[in-house]
């Protein structure tokens, strides 16, 4: 996985240079909050400072530190691709310093950043720096931006609390170099070019737009002054840069014309765990290349600078890197520590939503599977709302949820392995294992194929993983057969963490099919633990041949979230009921396979929430505890 943390970089525009020590303090204290770096890129091992020479020419590069050794050839390499992740660069006003605060989103660590004050007047001795440049690592799809006005230029930047006059998160298009800027504040903020756009008449005006409370705008690469609403103060510039990778495809792509198609999320781990590889720049298989290279940036990063950078670099049409990677292709993605890279294999499943295939990743042993979740990819002019900028931000926010829950669930033999993410690409790595999920076994009618000992199987690995996910504090929220891989010689393993939550979390879900969803939910609108006892219940039912598969019951569908409606005749409402008399006689059917203790249990995970067996009880009954 791309460990390296997002930059945060100010660089000068005089050419006094800082000192070798003011530098390293500046890294030991980056290097303390185990955070963004507030001055440097360095990670933790960058403990020694460089010459202030070397320091000034980085700075006003933008790029920043590096080992020791930056003299070799990699080095040079490892400068380059630095410049490459660089997202954002943030300027203050003539008018009056800015205390600033940027935290990326869905970094791992959750400290606080320390206010870093901006300054256009700042020199390399102040407290304050002319310009802060914010680097994009594979760990952040967006960045909160916090900024205040300083009374003076004396204070403490710790002691200042960020937010009143701009509170902001800016989202990154996994698609296209465009970013999301969302208003978190109260009141209304404008925002205006500072120079012209691909293709504008500098001589024309540009009308200044109104960012209203919660609407998500694009805003294309370029420079971009914010400002109150009142009197039009000015507040912070920021400039966006473009991705830097250009993609060169060997392999025509044609994602348009693919016929939506799923198949077995055929994802596991194996029993022993796989040791991670180094990262390492990895030569790829022969056949058809995409390679994502970094781009040259022009020396001068001004505003203006910043509109030619993206007219230079900037890919034709929006499209995502890894839609566009054909079975056969391999991509080559950059980045600080080496980066890496995937060549496609086979197709899994393409749905509107998600795209799974399997590919060989340089630094995972074996064939990978890589789950990409798909973002709307069309041209939308930038400053103006559109529902395709709202579905990126959720699908990012699902992304980050599913993978820290993920993250904290490789531990388990009935459990898909998570082995690596990229938050530019919004994808996750998983171990692969050549096996089908319990809805491949069935036949024509949709009758379970599986005897009395793949049954017994079944139910024990898999209330023994459902019991490691709650132990973690996770509920999955989307427990059935075509989540559940099986294989007589490796087990039952659960995959898809796509709609799991924390137990603590009291959001209403209304995701996953309908047929595993909880009698509680349509009166307490509870799913959690509770409801993936009974979502086992139901997959156990069929697999013990007394209902045919439920997916395959159209007569009687129905949307989640419309059992939750209130006015009078719901019918999503009348069919779950009359789904779960179904359920109920089903439990009590002596028909299908013979198993009396088995059928006992599973009557018992398919009772009301209050009589429910709890996933604990299930262990001790079956000898598991």
């Amino acid at each position: 996985m791309d460990n390296q943390q997002s930059g945060l970089l100010p660089s000068d525009t005089t050419t006094n240079e800082f000192t070798s020590s003011e530098f390293a303090q500046a890294v030991r204290r980056a290097q303390a909050a185990d955070t963004v770096g507030e001055y440097s890129q360095a990670h933790s091992g960058d403990t020694n400072p460089f010459p202030s020479g070397e320091i000034g020419r980085r700075l006003r590069l933008g790029v920043g530190t590096a080992t020791p050794d930056d003299n070799t050839s990699e080095g040079r390499d490892d400068q380059h691709t630095q410049r490459a992740n660089i997202r954002i660069i943030l300027y203050p006003t003539s008018s009056k310093p800015m205390a600033v605060r940027v935290a990326p989103r869905g970094s791992t660590h959750a400290v606080s950043r320390q206010p870093i004050i901006l300054d256009a007047a700042a020199g390399p001795d102040g407290p304050a720096v002319s310009r802060l440049t914010v680097a994009q690592s594979g760990h952040d799809m967006a960045f909160h931006i916090l900024a205040d006005p300083v009374p003076g230029r004396s204070i403490n930047p710790r002691k200042l609390i960020l937010g009143e006059a701009l509170n902001v998160d800016l989202y990154c298009d996994p698609s296209g170099d465009r970013m999301i800027i969302i208003n978190l504040n109260t009141d209304i903020i404008k925002l205006k070019r500072s120079a012209a756009g691909q293709g504008e008449d500098s001589a024309v005006a540009r009308p200044a737009i109104e960012l209203k409370i919660n609407t998500p705008i694009f805003l294309d690469p370029g420079s971009w002054v914010i400002s109150t609403t009142e009197e039009e103060r000015h507040m912070l510039q920021v400039s966006i840069l473009p991705r830097g990778y250009v993609s060169s495809m060997a392999v025509e792509a044609h994602t348009w014309n693919r016929q939506s198609s799923k198949r077995a999320f055929e994802a596991s781990q194996p029993i022993a765990p796989v040791k991670k590889g180094k990262l390492k720049d990895a030569s790829p298989e022969p056949g058809a290349t995409v390679v994502f290279q970094a781009v040259p940036v022009s020396q001068d990063e001004s505003a203006v600078a910043t509109r030619e950078v993206a007219e230079k670099s900037a890919v034709p049409g929006i499209h995502h890197p890894l839609e566009r990677l054909e079975p056969g292709a391999t991509a080559k993605i950059i980045s600080r520590h080496g980066g890496y890279s995937l060549t496609h294999c086979e197709t899994i499943m393409l749905m509107k939503n998600s795209l799974v295939f399997k590919a060989m990743h340089s630094n995972i042993p074996g064939v990978a599977v890589v789950k990409v979740l798909r973002t709307p990819s069309y041209p939308v002019e930038s400053g103006m709302p559109d529902e395709s900028a709202t579905k990126i931000v959720r699908t990012s926010e699902m992304w980050l949820k599913e993978f820290r829950n993920h993250s904290k669930l490789s531990q388990h033999e009935a459990v898909v392995r998570l082995y690596d993410a990229d938050a530019r690409f919004l994808s996750l790595y998983m171990e692969h294992v050549e096996a089908p999920n319990l809805a491949s076994y069935r036949l024509h009618g949709g009758n379970c194929t599986l005897g009395v000992e793949e049954a017994e199987q079944i139910l024990a690995d898999m209330t023994n993983a459902i019991a490691y996910v709650h132990g973690q504090g996770i509920a999955h929220n989307d427990i059935k057969p075509a989540n559940i891989l099986f294989k007589r010689s490796r087990g039952a393993v659960l995959i898809d963490f796509g709609l799991s939550s924390e137990l603590r979390d009291s959001t209403v879900h209304v995701g996953g099919s309908p047929w595993y969803i909880p009698p509680e939910y349509a009166f307490d609108r509870k799913r959690g633990a509770p409801g993936d006892v009974f979502a086992l219940g139901v997959v156990m039912l069929f697999v013990l041949r007394k209902i045919p598969l439920p997916d395959l019951q159209p007569q009687l569908n129905w949307l989640i979230a419309d059992v939750l409606k209130e006015e009078g005749g719901n019918t999503a409402r009348s069919a779950m009921f009359q789904w779960l008399k179904i359920v109920e006689q089903a439990a009590r059917n002596p028909g299908g396979l013979h198993h009396p203790k088995l059928e006992t249990l599973v009557g018992e995970m398919l009772v009301s929430d209050f009589k429910r067996v709890t996933v604990d009880e299930l262990l001790r009954r079956q000898g598991l505890d």
